[in-house]
């Protein structure tokens, strides 16, 4: 497209940012509603990090928890207060930079290819539902693709035109990116296998030349001096030790912390189910089929069972894939089983690298058997996704072009239209008004919370605990939604941010001196403790405040 010349680019991309930032921040107040206990426990270990000094590289609660998202939210809540959206800002403003991140990541792969590709795909992932979706939501997983993102153009601009890395700083500033970035979510563990990989293309890469080398200098130390210092193999060691020390504090706390290396995995994993190959098959083909065919059921993570990928974006992701391997395949050909003639050896490693990307990020899903297709563990693949999609929409344009120039500008409008105004629309009037949402997210606990917080001090709180859910150590071993309730009524002045509010479980509550007055709120529902408590307490009433029943103590039995 002649029209993109540098002052123009800079425009597009300018407005292409505008774009990412409205479907991230606007309305963050608002949507998606409540606070899911994920999201709350996550607020509630920044604030105590922030408030007494409890930091950790890994926090055992819920499963498991790396340290750097809450590190983050930490931030963010000494800012802007215990707010519930100052948890989820910090997914936004993650998510807004992995949209500028994939700009530069998709220039440095289709760099022989005009730069409308690099937008494409970078649009595609601004106004994509899927990523937007995670850049609201306080989850740690959203940093997977801002930290493959980045850290691999690090990576790639390190290499530039040649096989061997020209520039350091780049390879090391790549190497400290890819180290936090297992400081995020575990699903990143799975980032080795795309570099021992690319080691190995590069190896296989470089093998003719090491044979040239071998047979002029057939002595150890020039053929050290002639391979791994002046053909700078040594970097890749450099590589690896900003990794290693970069990790390092993660390590440690997993030596000391065995149990908690797996964590929720194991229990998961593929290889725990009575037919392990059965389970295998069937999450492979519910993974591949969720971009374009059915995609996560889960109201947290999607419009339930929609495609991951809109329609127009699925069919350019599908074709882009197609066009990737057959040029992947042709160089290849050219590689395998020796040299037939000249390749471009840094794009082939391009290629390789995101097709290594694209299959190593689909196995967190796949090899769980749990809630597929799950558009949470496979958001790392969703970078690769968009660039397939951008090569896809270029190579149709280009093909209109050719005959039809006028058709293509107008064809390239719509392209970029649709997809953004059926996500905006999807995101946040379908599903971010859909009662399902608000359930998902539980508003209920969060109304429950703004009661409690709207009560005099005076009056003493008492919480039943009657919903299950993964015990937390803090406070006392109760299960995960008490969470929710935890962060709504923090207060600013106090540390410990309880409000006074007491957290029994059913079988506590016979044995408990209820002070008064007091105010009794259960999770949910249940007949059978109103029944005892007006056992208990025959002079009390309930009645109904903020959408669910409360027991009153103002008078003495």
């Amino acid at each position: 497209m002649k029209f993109l010349s540098p002052k123009n680019k800079l425009i597009i991309l300018g407005i292409i940012l505008l774009i990412a930032g409205i479907f991230r921040f606007w309305q963050i107040f608002q949507i998606p509603p409540g606070l899911y206990p994920d999201e709350a426990i996550n607020g509630n270990d920044a604030w105590l990090s922030l408030t007494q000094n409890k930091w950790s590289v890994f926090y055992p609660e819920n499963n498991g928890r790396e340290g750097l998202f809450i590190w983050l939210i930490a931030l963010s809540l000494k800012i802007f207060g215990p707010q519930i959206w100052a948890i989820r800002i910090v997914s936004a403003v993650i998510g807004f930079l992995t949209v500028l991140g994939m700009y530069y990541l998709a220039k440095e792969i289709f760099k022989s290819k005009p730069e409308i590709i690099a937008l494409l795909s970078s649009f595609f992932l601004a106004v994509s539902f899927w990523h937007t979706n995670f850049s609201r939501i306080g989850f740690r997983a959203i940093l997977v693709p801002f930290c493959l993102v980045w850290g691999f153009y690090f990576w790639l601009k390190a290499k530039s035109s040649s096989l061997q890395f020209k520039s350091l700083p780049y390879l090391l500033f790549s190497a400290f990116i890819l180290g936090l970035g297992f400081y995020t979510y575990i699903a990143f563990r799975f980032v080795f296998l795309i570099i021992f990989f690319l080691v190995l293309v590069e190896a296989w890469l470089y093998l003719p030349r090491f044979q040239k080398i071998y047979q002029r200098e057939k002595r150890f130390v020039p053929l050290f001096k002639r391979v791994y210092l002046k053909d700078g193999w040594w970097k890749w060691d450099a590589f690896f030790l900003v990794i290693f020390f970069t990790l390092l504090p993660l390590v440690m706390y997993f030596l000391i912390h065995p149990a908690d290396f797996m964590s929720r995995a194991s229990g998961v994993a593929v290889w725990s189910a009575e037919n392990p190959l059965k389970e295998l098959i069937k999450g492979t083909f519910k993974t591949l089929a969720m971009f374009n065919f059915a995609g996560d059921f889960n109201w947290r993570h999607n419009y339930a069972g929609r495609p991951m990928l809109s329609f127009l974006v699925g069919l350019w992701f599908i074709l882009g894939l197609i066009l990737f391997l057959k040029n992947w395949w042709e160089n290849l050909k050219n590689v395998f089983p020796r040299f037939k003639k000249e390749i471009d050896q840094v794009n082939f490693i391009k290629q390789n690298l995101v097709l290594a990307w694209f299959g190593v990020f689909l196995l967190p899903a796949i090899l769980t058997r749990e809630g597929l297709p799950h558009s949470l563990r496979t958001i790392g693949v969703i970078p690769v996704v968009y660039l397939w999609a951008g090569l896809g929409a270029f190579w149709f344009l280009e093909k209109i072009k050719k005959n039809k120039p006028k058709l293509a500008y107008i064809l390239l409008i719509l392209i970029l239209i649709q997809p953004m105004t059926e996500n905006f629309y999807l995101y946040f009037f379908k599903w971010g008004k859909n009662p399902e949402v608000a359930g998902a997210f539980r508003q209920d606990l969060v109304n429950l919370g703004i009661y409690l917080n709207s009560l005099d001090k005076s009056v003493q709180k008492y919480v039943i605990v009657n919903e299950p859910g993964v015990p937390v150590p803090f406070p006392d071993g109760l299960p995960m939604p008490v969470q929710t309730i935890m962060f709504v009524v923090k207060d600013q002045k106090s540390k410990s941010g309880n409000q006074g509010v007491v957290y029994l479980k059913p079988e506590e509550i016979k044995n408990t001196a209820f002070k008064k007055p007091a105010v009794i709120v259960l999770l949910k529902d249940e007949e059978k403790i109103f029944f005892q408590l007006k056992q208990m307490f025959p002079l009390e009433k309930t009645g109904i405040k903020n959408g669910f029943r409360v027991f009153w103590l103002n008078k003495t039995p």
